[in-house]
């Protein structure tokens, strides 16, 4: 696993880059009708590898820190990471105390108050797990009406699972919570993402006793950065899609997400 410094030798790249942001974002409050924020706000909840927190509870590291300090390297603008329970952190965007987001899928429900930065940087894949020995009670995508199925509170896994009002479907906080729900028979099945619910079981210690089912959804989730629509920074919009691709373009993605496999 990548360490938090791990994007110092990263920057020394971009020199000429940042010069040219930094123009660009100093003539920002000139302009007519622009009031860019004096400092993002990112709030968000801890999803190994992408978030990580320390014996203090802090996000400190993974693969969404690093490029988020990559990014604010890059735009020169003060950031503060902010930890909230994942729906707090959801209403935060919703309403504008909070500026952007790492990590977060697509939704037509969230699309009305995020703006999406293209491209993605990073995909995961839905995946069902069970206890050692009960593969099999999962292997089709019907088998899920005649199960209990636990999940994360505001998800979003796959269509047609996010909407199917057939499968009955507990409701937690955390991924932590769901493995602790299969361990005591509260649930038949839960449905996660990897590499996110597998890093999740290791910490756990649990890879003897938690299994994928047989069924796995053939999916794949796209991950993004996101701005609130509420708020100021839907003025970076433009330089943050320029960021983020020469960031993807000049392989440093590629070199982060390598760090935490």
């Amino acid at each position: 696993m990548g360490g938090v410094g791990a994007g110092t030798k990263r920057k020394s790249s971009c020199s000429f880059g940042v010069a040219v942001l930094a123009l660009c974002l100093g003539l920002l409050p000139l302009l007519p009708g622009v009031a860019s924020p004096e400092h993002l706000v990112l709030a968000t909840d801890v999803w190994p590898p992408f978030r990580m927190a320390d014996s203090s509870g802090n996000l400190v590291s993974g693969i969404d820190l690093e490029l988020i300090r990559e990014i604010d390297a890059r735009l020169g603008m003060p950031l503060d990471v902010q930890r909230h329970p994942w729906p707090r952190a959801l209403e935060m965007l919703r309403v504008g105390d909070a500026h952007i987001m790492t990590g977060i899928a697509w939704s037509a429900e969230r699309e009305e108050y995020l703006h999406y930065i293209s491209p993605s940087y990073a995909v995961v894949a839905p995946a069902f797990y069970t206890l050692r020995g009960s593969e099999t009670i999962l292997q089709s995508y019907r088998d899920l009406h005649f199960l209990r199925v636990g999940q994360v509170r505001h998800s979003v896994y796959f269509d047609p699972f996010n909407s199917d009002s057939k499968i009955e479907k507990v409701t937690v906080s955390s991924e932590q919570q769901l493995l602790r729900m299969l361990q005591h028979g509260r649930v038949s099945v839960l449905v996660g993402t990897t590499p996110n619910l597998l890093w999740d079981i290791r910490q756990a210690g649990l890879e003897e006793l938690i299994v994928p089912t047989v069924y796995q959804p053939p999916h794949r989730t796209e991950l993004f950065v996101a701005l609130s629509r509420a708020s100021p920074a839907m003025e970076l919009r433009s330089v943050l899609e320029k960021i983020l691709r020469d960031i993807i373009d000049e392989g440093i993605v590629d070199a982060i997400l390598e760090e935490y496999r």
